[in-house]
């Protein structure tokens, strides 16, 4: 990966890569074939079928994190106030506790959104691993602060609706959710980032 020589032209930013994981016996047909790169793709390359970026393993896992978060942080509202709509809006805090949640939401939103496109664009401060982890951080400490305020607010929802045994009374547990979800995909990430810590590493731009 050349990632320390300036190219003016755009088309030729993006990574481009061999693989030569099983050796290097095609580097002559390579070196012979470069002047016709139609006979250089016929014989060594694989056409992409789509316009899609490749990315290495990890950021693939990373994108994919990201964006799962990105959608859970918004569709747990969805069954929440299905199953407490009416609750919630007895409550004399209801007007604060949506504008919460919202600013809670916009934060996780922005630095998700602020994150990926440093992480994939590997452009700008923001494009290093420092970045990442202070990233996920800040991340997971707003989701558990947003849940833990949720939960105290269902509490007193619950106690406005109509009487339920409380071992059959599961309203509002898609709350934890997200709290769980994030820290099973904290776990995983970085377990599977130690495995390819140097793809991860290499990655980012050099400083």
């Amino acid at each position: 990966m050349i990632q320390d020589t300036h190219i003016e032209d755009r088309k030729l930013q993006k990574i481009q890569w061999i693989d030569y994981r099983s050796g290097i016996r095609n580097l002559d047909n390579l070196a012979k074939l470069l002047p016709e790169p139609a006979k250089l793709l016929k014989a060594l390359g694989v056409a992409p079928i789509s316009g899609q970026v490749l990315y290495p393993r990890i950021i693939q896992m990373f994108d994919y994190f990201f964006a799962l978060l990105a959608f859970f942080s918004i569709s747990v509202w969805i069954p929440l106030f299905v199953e407490l709509g009416n609750e919630l809006l007895q409550l004399d805090n209801w007007i604060s506790f949506l504008i919460m949640n919202a600013v809670f939401t916009m934060l996780t939103m922005s630095i998700l959104f602020f994150t990926r496109r440093a992480l994939v664009q590997r452009e700008g401060r923001l494009a290093s691993l420092g970045w990442l982890t202070v990233s996920l951080f800040w991340i997971g400490v707003i989701i558990f602060i947003q849940s833990f305020y949720i939960i105290v607010t269902i509490t007193d929802a619950t106690a406005l609706a109509v009487p339920i045994p409380s071992a059959d009374d599961l309203r509002g547990s898609v709350s934890m959710f997200m709290p769980c979800s994030c820290t099973l995909g904290v776990m995983l990430i970085s377990l599977f980032s130690l495995l390819n810590w140097q793809d991860l590493t290499r990655w980012f731009p050099a400083r």
